[in-house]
């Protein structure tokens, strides 16, 4: 804990500075009662500011704190302002007109000094909107505001003329050419996606959570539940594997392979479809990129082979902790998930827990 100030230190310091203290010392940053001994105006100064090298005569011999109300009319004319507010200080805001726009505002002539030549009306600048202005603006633009206007950048509950969904949306975000998020593509309300789904041949089995979650779903047509995302399906690729002419497929004569890259220090279990064509065999590009081929086990249906893969990779990542070895760079076609540092398991030992798995799933 810092130990407190001595009350005679400070005002040394303050002393030093041309202030007389008035008052018994309070604190580092409570406001003291002053004498300026260059002006001899009384004012109120902090010790934390005069220590941190701050002058604390904006109250008292500052030019602009001195200055008559005479000269302060003629500065806010000379800025294009017509004064209407009683002048005090200069340090307050008061009313003004401005010559151009002839709106109101409010402006200090320590603001005035401050800004100098850029010192221009809120109004005529931009800075301010007038709120009709502002929601004349938004109806021009397809949405029509549902509460009053409380600034350029704040939530502002709306409804869009095209849709008639609510949004949340502000003055600056449209004024940057950004509008209704459903027109936009980029926000789907749950009962359209939900609606869309099933137009597209699936019922959704649970909530929507978004575009790019999965999405377990009733394959209607085949009656098979599967879990596609929604932009997905909304992009026109197929959803349900039992029923796709692409990708891995359940219904087709597969296999289970176990492969190993010298150069990459990995050993890969996955699976794929035995196919008609070389060039389309999963396990023949994958030996074109430096796999070589451990053992192979073969199943009558694609889904016996997943259910195997399935099992295998829980004992490998969830019973021995083993992570996923290989990034998306490392690896060119699909598969990187399922790779395996060859420096944490032996092809012998993954060889031994496939069999075990296939044994007992029963499958082979």
């Amino acid at each position: 804990m810092a130990n407190k100030l001595d009350p005679k230190v400070a005002e040394k310091v303050m002393l030093k500075a041309k202030f007389q203290p008035l008052e018994p010392y309070q604190g580092a940053s409570t406001p003291w009662k002053v004498k300026c001994l260059l002006c001899e105006k009384i004012v109120k100064v902090s010790y934390h500011n005069i220590k941190n090298g701050f002058s604390g005569r904006k109250q008292c011999c500052s030019p602009v704190a001195g200055i008559s109300k005479g000269d302060a009319l003629t500065k806010f004319n000379k800025h294009g302002f017509i004064v209407l507010g009683d002048y005090t200080t200069s340090n307050k805001s008061i009313e003004v007109k401005c010559k151009k726009c002839k709106r109101i505002s409010k402006r200090s002539f320590q603001s005035l000094e401050r800004l100098g030549k850029k010192m221009r009306c809120v109004w005529c600048s931009n800075l301010r909107k007038d709120p009709k202005e502002v929601v004349t603006f938004m109806i021009k633009n397809g949405l029509k505001p549902k509460t009053p206007y409380k600034g350029a950048n704040e939530p502002w509950s709306c409804v869009c003329l095209k849709c008639k969904k609510e949004v949340s949306s502000s003055y600056a975000s449209v004024r940057d050419g950004k509008g209704c998020k459903y027109c936009a593509g980029n926000f789907i309300d749950s009962k359209d996606a939900e609606k869309n789904m099933i137009n597209w041949g699936y019922k959704p089995q649970e909530p929507y959570n978004g575009t790019h979650y999965n999405w377990k779903s009733l394959h209607i047509p085949c009656g098979n539940v599967v879990s596609p995302e929604y932009a997905q399906i909304q992009q026109g690729f197929g959803g349900c594997r039992h029923c796709a002419e692409w990708g891995f497929q359940y219904n087709k004569k597969s296999y289970l392979y176990l492969i190993t890259h010298k150069q990459l220090k990995a050993h890969k279990v996955g699976i794929g479809n035995v196919a008609k064509k070389l060039k389309a065999d999963r396990l023949h590009r994958l030996k074109l990129e430096g796999w070589e081929l451990f053992k192979k086990w073969n199943f009558d249906e694609g889904k016996k082979a997943l259910k195997v893969e399935q099992k295998v990779f829980k004992v490998l990542r969830d019973d021995m902790k083993l992570p996923i070895f290989l990034t998306k760079k490392q690896i060119r076609n699909e598969g990187y998930s399922e790779t395996i540092n060859s420096d944490s398991i032996t092809l012998l030992e993954l060889e031994k827990i496939i069999k075990k798995v296939i044994k007992q799933s029963k499958v082979n």
